[in-house]
């Protein structure tokens, strides 16, 4: 994994210095994870495309933690659990992504912390919903809610 992480930084420092644009970078991130045997392998990719592309880069973030969880590769309920966190942290403003994250990581841990962090998102009062507000679209929202 140390080595999957220096390859994606030296990769995305080649592409900035390149000049490629956002798109680019996305479209070769998405085309690289298609061939991924491992599910960890998507942590190193969010990272450099968050450094990289910024907030404009949450929705692809959200929508490679949701291909994560729905491949078929192996996946351990530990690297479950870090998914389910990265996409808390990366929606947090959305009461209810968080919610359903932390109760995910619940089920999976069955700790205190994790029954605390559950109780406190629970404990502030539901929110509407407003599409124009959100860094990701609907149909990933829909899809991560799943």
């Amino acid at each position: 994994m140390y080595y999957l992480c220096e390859l994606v930084l030296v990769w995305t420092n080649l592409h900035r210095r390149l000049n490629t644009s956002k798109q680019t970078l996305l479209g070769a991130c998405h085309q690289l994870m298609l061939s991924a045997t491992n599910v960890k392998s998507i942590f190193p990719f969010i990272r450099a495309i968050l450094q990289e592309v910024g907030e404009d880069g949450v929705q692809f973030c959200v929508e490679l933690c949701a291909n994560a969880l729905r491949s078929r590769l192996p996946c351990d309920v530990l690297t479950k659990t870090f998914i389910y966190k990265t996409i808390a942290v990366l929606l947090p403003s959305d009461l209810e992504v968080c919610r359903a994250c932390a109760l995910l990581v619940f089920f999976l841990e069955r700790t205190v912390e994790s029954y605390k962090m559950v109780y406190l998102l629970y404990m502030h009062p539901d929110q509407e919903y407003h599409v124009d507000d959100s860094p990701i679209g609907n149909n990933v929202r829909f899809e991560t809610l799943q």
